[in-house]
């Protein structure tokens, strides 16, 4: 696990180190109290993010760029659900080791959605599972770590290794490793690599704009800049592909949905790569769909914008000659120009500073 980065200020260090205590505190009461109670209180302090001016208004623009069909009242409550879809999750993940005695009935998986899962295990090829941050995803990733099949997950080292040491803790007593990343340049590629090599299931979460190679593709018809990574494992070592999202019943718990992906392997590697990438995108937007407030929307999932060349018609059309998507809304990805950054698999979502 990374260590502690001593180039960063002694003053900043006690400070993060000030706000994992006060964290771990606050964790270590809620998970005292009875789930319903742990869940009322975290929406109560959620719902507060709507009366942060600044924070409110980045969700109503994001909504306003995902649906500029809607009304600025659905939008309005598209918000609210988002930020009582927080305080549900907080809640949840402060109970999550109760939880955890009961996630067969607390999380359903239907037979037919474990076998999808399970299949593709059985190949023996490893398992790239592509999901986004939908739904309470920690629960997805517990009740499919305690199947039993060696599993990963890809996450962001935080800027505090003790929060980092905190969430390893919390994600491996859920049957599931984690292979960080952050640190070294190239190392969480080689750990992915490693663990396909030992047959393991590799979550990834693909739906944020960070650090990385990557393409542009269409996310609710607009480009946005999506790390390559699973892509490109996918089209080198032939590895099934699935994708997992967990939603919540209206009587309480949630539902876990599996779907085998289909990968075209054609020879044209960049046509491949786009289509792929494209095609489990479009997995994460019907998933949020279905239930709008269950995604994180103060997340600026469109940051960067596509070079000009790129959002040129000549650029587009080639695109769409050469990496056409069926089912796309707009036939092909919006761009297949690398973004100029580090390479990086995709993770879950960014630390604080």
């Amino acid at each position: 696990m990374p260590s502690t980065d001593k180039r960063v200020p002694a003053l900043k260090r006690a400070r993060r180190f000030a706000r994992y205590c006060l964290l771990r505190a606050l964790y270590a009461a809620a998970s005292l109290l009875p789930l319903n109670v742990a869940m009322a209180l975290g929406r109560s302090i959620a719902g507060l993010g709507m009366c942060v001016p600044k924070l409110r208004r980045k969700v109503l623009a994001n909504l306003a760029t995902a649906y500029p069909e809607l009304g600025d009242g659905e939008r309005e409550r598209i918000a609210r659900a988002c930020f009582e879809h927080f305080g549900n999750f907080i809640g949840e993940v402060c109970r999550i080791e109760a939880i955890t005695r009961d996630i067969e009935g607390y999380v359903e998986l239907s037979p037919e959605d474990r076998a999808r899962y399970e299949g593709a295990i059985a190949e023996g090829q490893g398992v790239l599972l592509a999901t986004g941050h939908v739904g309470n995803f920690e629960l997805m990733a517990r009740r499919l770590g305690l199947i039993g099949h060696p599993a990963s997950v890809v996450a962001k080292v935080s800027s505090d290794p003790h929060m980092t040491a905190f969430i390893d803790r919390l994600r491996r007593r859920g049957g599931y490793n984690i292979i960080w990343r952050g640190r070294e340049r190239g190392a969480a590629f080689d750990g992915l690599n490693r663990a396909l090599d030992r047959g393991e299931a590799i979550g990834l979460l693909i739906d944020q704009d960070t650090r990385g190679r990557g393409l542009f593709v269409d996310f609710f018809g607009k480009p946005a800049h999506t790390q390559r990574g699973i892509a490109d494992l996918a089209i080198e070592r032939g590895c099934p592909v699935i994708t997992a999202f967990i939603h919540r019943k209206p009587e309480g718990g949630h539902v876990v949905v599996v779907e085998r992906v289909a990968v075209e392997r054609t020879g044209d590697r960049e046509r491949d790569v786009a289509q792929l990438l494209q095609t489990l995108t479009l997995s994460v937007e019907r998933a949020i769909r279905r239930d709008p407030g269950a995604w994180p929307w103060f997340h600026e999932r469109w940051k960067h914008l596509p070079p000009p060349a790129v959002t040129s018609g000549e650029a587009v059309a080639a695109t769409s000659a050469s990496a056409a998507v069926v089912g796309s809304p707009t036939g092909a990805p919006s761009a297949v120009t690398p973004h100029d950054a580090p390479s990086e698999p995709p993770c879950d979502s960014p630390s604080p500073s």
